[in-house]
């Protein structure tokens, strides 16, 4: 029996070409893309339903291996043809077809929870999930006017994060101020004036911390309707940072606080 090796007009080719440009695409199929062997390996390690995986000549055998061994079917395609269909910058020659996770309850909503309202880069996205992850946060909220976080791009830069912080999309703004307060928590609004400096804010709680827009930061309702306004105390004539950099620096922060306040 002769193995299908699939090309890249294929149409479980053009279903990944399909999903990885398009976010309503994403929305209604219920999937995305994971690109690359060790995205892949990640994601199936943190228990991401993935339907199949996708393998040039050459893709390592050790991933293949992993995704046989969790019962994923693996898919012989022609060399080069996940490059056509999908948007890694570098060709990865190994890719998956994973479900959306189902939507966590607000049970995940305590602790600190990083809120994306506007942020648009997909690489900040994803560096802002890293940070999530890595200073113990439990969740991060996305808000609709934000870029989409299962995007291709912000999958890589979230570097297995995505697969392991638990993520709740919200509506606009004022209704995802309006879940966090149901969970009894803090909400703070990054912004630049008129705020409490960082070194004197209790970090330690329930904090909701939103993060706004690259250009525009938050909208000057949203800074309003917030509990607290920080700014972080930056020297010289520095005028602001990064959102993704604003945002690990107010992490790493209640990180700290909640190390110094555990018994």
């Amino acid at each position: 029996m002769t193995t299908e090796v699939l090309g890249p007009r294929s149409s479980a080719l053009q279903h990944l070409r399909r999903l990885s440009g398009r976010r309503r695409a994403r929305l209604d199929a219920g999937q995305f893309v994971i690109d690359g062997p060790t995205l892949v390996v990640e994601a199936i390690e943190a228990g991401v339903d993935v339907a199949e995986v996708y393998a040039e000549p050459g893709a390592p055998a050790d991933a293949v291996a992993v995704a046989r061994a969790a019962g994923v079917a693996v898919r012989d395609v022609e060399a080069g043809a996940l490059a056509k269909v999908t948007s890694p910058v570098t060709p990865q020659p190994l890719a998956a077809l994973a479900e959306l996770p189902a939507p966590p309850g607000r049970s995940v909503l305590h602790g600190l929870v990083l809120v994306l309202v506007g942020v648009a880069d997909p690489g900040n996205a994803g560096t802002l999930l890293r940070v999530a992850e890595a200073a113990g946060a439990s969740a991060v909220v996305s808000c609709a006017d934000a870029v989409d976080l299962w995007n291709p791009k912000c999958v890589r830069a979230s570097a297995g994060a995505l697969f392991r912080v638990p993520v709740l999309a919200a509506g606009d703004a004022t209704e995802a101020l309006s879940r966090l307060r149901g969970a009894g928590m803090t909400v703070l609004a990054t912004t630049l004036d008129d705020a409490v400096g960082l070194d004197d804010v209790d970090l330690s709680g329930d904090v909701a911390v939103l993060l706004g827009n690259e250009a525009h930061g938050l909208p000057d309702d949203v800074v309003a309707g917030a509990d607290v306004a920080v700014r972080i105390p930056m020297a010289g004539r520095v005028e602001s940072l990064n959102v993704a950099m604003t945002g690990t620096v107010i992490a790493f922060e209640a990180a700290r606080q909640r190390r110094a306040a555990a018994p």
